[in-house]
């Protein structure tokens, strides 16, 4: 969930592939063979977690997504009207990627991004269809302590294990496990994030966090 795994792909790692592709002139040849190197990671996650275990399965399904992520900010970053179908499919795309994953309010997130372009029927129809799915699952798998939050993380206290994320006009401080507070220091300080966490005696505690969608 911290940062962009390295997964190797026929020879090649996702985080090479993102480097070589940003030199490619047409930009939108180069979204098209980081989506379909999501896809292919997809696929081999699926191989993956019955040879070797759920732990590499969601390595494999995590480089998948992110991939797909990066993606939709590409095309998002084009601004470019005659591109509507193509960013309904890679936001499908990266929901149902999240969905798999267990992220459920990303998914729907994505999902709702999807459902407000206006673009062919089939397309939205999925992107529909996968978001009745994902809120039928937010109704029966999150504890009522869990709380999603989507902001901006403006600090990060090593010395305390806490961290502080404006999300809209709030304020708010998060305890994070030790083991982890640097690492999320060096790669989500100062950037949108969606964090994931439980909240017990008034205490919010981190259990996930990923970039923004």
């Amino acid at each position: 969930m911290i940062g962009l795994r390295s997964i190797e792909n026929d020879g090649r790692v996702a985080g090479e592939f993102i480097n070589h592709n940003l030199n490619l002139q047409n930009m939108n040849e180069a979204i098209q063979q980081i989506h379909n190197t999501a896809m292919d990671l997809s696929d081999l996650a699926r191989i993956k977690k019955v040879k070797e275990g759920e732990a590499v399965y969601r390595q494999y399904l995590t480089a998948a997504y992110e991939l797909e992520l990066y993606a939709v900010s590409k095309i998002e970053e084009n601004n470019d009207t005659n591109d509507q179908l193509w960013r309904a499919i890679l936001l499908k795309s990266a929901g149902w990627l999240a969905y798999k994953h267990g992220y459920l309010e990303q998914a729907k997130r994505l999902a709702d991004k999807g459902l407000s372009i206006k673009t062919n029927r089939y397309v939205l129809d999925k992107i529909s269809a996968l978001k009745t799915t994902i809120e039928q699952d937010l109704k029966t798998q999150l504890p009522n302590n869990y709380h999603t939050y989507y902001g901006f993380l403006t600090a990060a206290n090593i010395l305390t294990n806490q961290i502080t994320l404006q999300e809209n006009n709030q304020v708010l401080t998060l305890n994070v496990p030790e083991n982890i507070m640097k690492q999320i220091a060096r790669l989500f300080l100062g950037t949108t994030v969606e964090i994931e966490a439980t909240e017990t005696n008034g205490k919010v505690v981190l259990e996930a966090i990923r970039p923004a969608a």
